[in-house]
């Protein structure tokens, strides 16, 4: 009936339909799961655990001194402080060390927009107008983010990190 089955278009001796190529669809699968979802609500959760000791009130410190510099300096030492009686906190530094206080689970919006943009993009159609305008319109996102959050301690780098969203 000209059926031949279904097989691996970079390898046909690779059936398809076979029990190996389903068993590795699913572990394909587990791992999907694992490492695009699971690494970044890891990170969000165990920030926002330890949310009140990585923000010690940069809101309330800029209210009360009157100014955005002060109050953040001000909730950079608190952090610093907190960070010396809990060192459960300090683990966490690598995901948060970059990020004002206000701003400490950044880096999950980060990891997840490079995601998107490394493995997210290879679900579109490869070279076709869909994925890059896709991809345009992410950076302009992302770029709009950065604008008005002003994540980073550094007013530069938030500056920088706007702009590299035009590459």
């Amino acid at each position: 009936d000209g059926d031949y089955g279904s097989f691996l278009k970079v390898d046909y001796s690779i059936d398809c339909d076979g029990t190996e190529h389903r068993i590795f669809s699913f572990y394909a699968l587990v791992c999907i799961g694992v490492f695009p979802l699971g690494i970044p609500l890891m990170y969000y959760m165990l920030l926002r655990k330890e949310r009140n000791l990585l923000d010690p009130g940069q809101q309330q410190f800029t209210f009360e001194l009157g100014s955005a510099k002060k109050g953040l300096e001000k909730a950079l030492r608190e952090r610093k402080r907190l960070e010396e009686i809990n060192p459960s906190v300090k683990r966490l530094a690598f995901l948060y060390k970059s990020y004002t206080p206000e701003r400490c689970t950044f880096e999950v919006f980060e990891t997840l927009r490079k995601l998107v943009l490394t493995g997210g993009l290879l679900f579109l159609k490869p070279g076709t107008g869909a994925q890059i305008i896709f991809a345009i319109l992410l950076c302009l996102g992302a770029m709009r983010v950065y604008a008005a959050k002003k994540p980073f301690i550094d007013g530069e780098i938030d500056i920088i990190s706007e702009a590299a969203q035009w590459q």
